[in-house]
């Protein structure tokens, strides 16, 4: 049975729920995001991720690390990740049901442009 608060420490999570990663001066290093990785995959706890993007491009061309790079990293050692969010069907058969429509009269615009 899932507990319904939150936790900061990865030994006390049931799952793992990776939504942002920082950016800047804050944004983790290849070596804690690799820490981070093997931690959750000692536990053998379920991930789930609500960004499947490696990399998001800002301003000036530049590239950031996403989410998705760490859900990947999970997924490619073994670990168990679900993935929900574009491009993943679940998330478009959401809308789907929540707005009562076929697939055909949607439209997914990227967050990106």
């Amino acid at each position: 049975m899932f507990r319904s608060d939150f936790v900061t420490d990865l030994e006390e999570a049931d799952f793992v729920l990776i939504m942002g990663l920082s950016e800047g001066d804050a944004a983790p290093s290849a070596q804690s995001l690799s820490d981070l990785r093997d931690a959750i995959l000692a536990r053998g706890i379920p991930t789930y991720c609500s960004n499947p993007d490696r990399a998001s491009p800002r301003a000036g061309g530049s590239l950031v690390i996403s989410p998705g790079a760490l859900a990947h990293d999970i997924a490619d050692a073994g670990g168990s990740v679900t993935f929900y969010g574009k491009p993943h069907a679940p998330v478009f058969r959401a809308v789907e049901v929540a707005m009562n429509v076929t697939p055909d009269c949607c439209l997914m615009v990227g967050d990106s442009l």
